[in-house]
């Protein structure tokens, strides 16, 4: 199974979890925060992709939240300055129907960009927050 370089996936670690991963030059490796030294595809991992596929999955699932979603993207890239794992961590979340609208929206994306790994965070728990 080969990924395009530079996507991210979510895979299962050893304890039942599911874990962030960057695609890796052969497309067949990934790394994770934790991890740098490359770690082979083995499972059906969730394909999560990068900053424009997770914008274009957005504008065919939710295209009267399109527009938001974009200039959030902007925002959490040009002055919140995330990037990398936070920043596909934050988009997922948000793309996933996190409620990123609103007052405190940005706050509760960025709680999703520090959160455990992508599966593990909690949409009910941060809409409530």
């Amino acid at each position: 199974m080969q990924f395009r370089e530079g996507s991210f996936i979510e895979v299962g670690a050893a304890d039942g979890r599911r874990i962030l991963g960057r695609v890796t030059e052969s497309g067949m490796d990934y790394v994770t925060e934790t991890c740098a030294c490359p770690l082979p595809i083995l499972e059906s991992p969730i394909l999560i992709g990068d900053v424009d596929s997770l914008r274009q999955r957005v504008r065919r699932t939710q295209p009267n939240q399109y527009a938001q979603f974009s200039a959030l993207s902007v925002k959490l890239i040009a002055e919140c300055g995330l990037e990398g794992f936070s920043l596909i961590r934050a988009l997922h979340w948000a793309a996933d129907g996190g409620d990123f609208t609103g007052k405190d929206g940005l706050n509760r994306t960025l709680q999703a960009a520090l959160a455990q790994p992508t599966s593990e965070v909690k949409h009910a728990t941060l809409v409530a927050a």
